[in-house]
């Protein structure tokens, strides 16, 4: 099985030097639109001679209003976000009358993402009136291949839409295995139909989008929401009175508290693991990879009491190697490699553990980390760290000043030193020429896979995510990315150019 991960990726370090680039839109399609968005980046980034597309998460995240902006925030890890469906591709669209048609929002300079769901929805809800008949025997066929597991979140999604947050539900409805539930459930048997529906679209298109040619690689997130439909179904199984987070570092001084409840140990062996073992298959689903969001927390996770400072968490071992087997086993099942993000303090053994298992690193030029395997994926940045424009030009440092956000200067400075030495050019160099002898340099490096954040491709300058810092501070993951087109502009293709050749 190790074998067999590995191969995959020696084989594709054989190709020609520009089948080694991959692009990442690192924040998901919230950025830079929906799947529509993303068949034409595919089709852009298989002429370019990418190998793969690696995605943010696309799982289902609330409903209700205020709606979480970070694709990490998961509702459900099973099943994916609605709002990402292309409605320009359904079959109908035309059809709809002008006060049910989709009016994207494009002249705001934050996402509005409660107007866009609102907005999408009511598309989605008239073209399944003017489909529902005739994508029948599709749509049956979908719900035979996804099972049980199909009508359970569209029965979670269609109370969501109806009551609103789960804790404001009718009392019947809170234990997602009961009787009552099933009552209420065929009782609203349209509602419920949509949402399969919905599912059978988005996977019609994501299917569509991974037939253009790179393949893709898709993001399993560290945890789900405490009132989301996973934490329903398997509630005997999560622990309500705590969060998911980390201990200070430098991404955040302050430490972080992410909001996501972690699932108990003992009570998921108790049911065999099952919550995990659906979401990395349903991750897998259509991919030619997988990257593990976290890869520590499947040996031990930050737990901080709900309501305490992130400072006052502990750590709370997890039962490694089941979980690991079960990504091992999936991946094989799926033909897929497995990219482990491994930023954080390593557990004892862990790192050795996932060599040996032949997860691959993912391994980020502006970390402190990087460097110590040198065979990883390799990145210059994250989503949680700032773009190379932020970093070389000392921009997201004054960007956070002005937004009262704590700022790590010597974490900074360290970065750009390994910027700047990397690439072999002194500070007085442009942005754009420091940019590319860092990506040319990565290109001839021992690293099997160059990964290439579409963030520094359009050269953008704001981070798009800061960890653990409130929506009133900075507004992560809301930011829009400059049009695909953008794409084509002279610099763009310089920095394409330089991942493509040898030194």
């Amino acid at each position: 099985m190790v074998a067999v991960l590995r191969e995959l990726l020696i084989e594709d370090h054989k190709r020609p030097m520009g089948k080694r680039i991959v692009f990442r839109p690192d924040h998901g399609q919230k950025m830079i639109g929906d799947l529509g968005h993303l068949g034409t980046l595919a089709e852009w980034a298989n002429a370019q001679g990418a190998a793969w597309i690696v995605l943010g998460p696309t799982a289902a995240t609330s409903l209700f209003t205020p709606r979480p902006a970070s694709p990490y925030s998961a509702s459900s890890r099973l099943f994916q976000d609605v709002t990402l469906i292309d409605i320009g591709q359904v079959a109908g669209h035309e059809l709809l009358p002008e006060s049910g048609a989709y009016d994207p929002l494009v002249d705001t300079e934050l996402l509005d993402l409660d107007e866009i769901r609102i907005r999408k929805l009511r598309a989605l809800t008239g073209l399944f009136r003017l489909r529902r008949e005739s994508d029948r025997e599709a749509l049956d066929e979908f719900r035979r291949e996804m099972g049980d597991d199909l009508a359970w979140f569209a029965t979670f999604e269609a109370a969501e839409r109806r009551y609103g947050v789960r804790r404001n539900w009718p009392p019947e409805l809170l234990d997602g295995g009961g009787s009552a539930a099933a009552r209420w459930a065929a009782a609203h048997r349209e509602e419920i139909e949509f949402f399969e529906w919905c599912q059978w679209v988005f996977d019609v298109q994501l299917r569509a989008v991974a037939a253009k040619g790179p393949g893709i690689v898709r993001d399993l997130p560290v945890g789900v929401t405490p009132n989301g439909a996973d934490a329903w179904r398997w509630h005997e199984a999560v622990s309500p009175a705590h969060e998911l987070g980390a201990p200070p570092d430098y991404f955040n001084p302050e430490g972080h508290a992410w909001g996501l409840v972690p699932f108990d140990p003992d009570p998921l062996r108790a049911v065999g693991f099952e919550p995990i073992r659906k979401a990395v298959r349903a991750t897998l689903r259509h991919a030619a990879g997988l990257r593990i969001d976290h890869a520590f927390g499947l040996f031990r996770q930050y737990w901080i009491p709900r309501g305490n400072a992130a400072a006052d968490g502990r750590y709370v071992a997890q039962y490694a190697v089941p979980l690991l087997d079960i990504i091992c086993i999936e991946a094989y099942r799926a033909g897929a490699f497995v990219i482990s993000e491994e930023l954080g303090t390593p557990p004892p053994s862990g790192v050795a553990e996932l060599r040996e298992r032949g997860f691959v690193p993912l391994e980020v030029l502006m970390s402190d980390e990087f460097g110590i395997g040198g065979r990883g994926a390799a990145a210059v940045t994250t989503h949680d760290l700032p773009t190379f424009v932020g970093c070389w030009t000392g921009l997201d440092e004054q960007l956070l000043a002005d937004a009262g956000v704590q700022v790590d200067r010597d974490f900074a400075s360290r970065a750009r030193r390994r910027l700047r030495e990397y690439a072999g050019v002194d500070e007085s160099a442009s942005t754009l020429t420091a940019a590319a002898e860092t990506l040319r340099t990565l290109a001839a490096s021992d690293h099997p896979v160059v990964i290439v954040a579409l963030d520094d491709l359009l050269q953008v300058g704001e981070r798009p995510n800061v960890p653990g810092v409130s929506e009133s501070l900075w507004p992560s993951f809301r930011r829009r990315l400059p049009p695909i087109e953008d794409l084509g502009r002279e610099s763009s293709v310089q920095l394409i150019e330089s991942v493509g050749s040898r030194r």
